[in-house]
């Protein structure tokens, strides 16, 4: 059986805890940007706040219904 990865994840901050909705393929960043958690980093100085982003670890989880 051959299993996608493609598609729609839960992404946790591993540290609050926090979790919002991520696509595979994607990035943190985008995740995060589509949820509105962080300003568009391509806008202005927005590119320096986001930067602290890059120093959390994140956790990506979906469950995989058998077919």
């Amino acid at each position: 059986m051959i299993q996608t990865l493609n598609g729609r994840w839960n992404m946790a901050d591993a540290e609050s805890g926090r979790v919002i909705r991520a696509d595979v393929p994607g990035s943190v960043y985008s995740a995060l940007l589509a949820n509105k958690t962080i300003p568009d980093p391509f806008v202005g100085l927005n590119q320096y706040d986001a930067l602290k982003y890059s120093e959390k670890d994140y956790i990506f989880e979906r469950d995989f219904v058998p077919e």
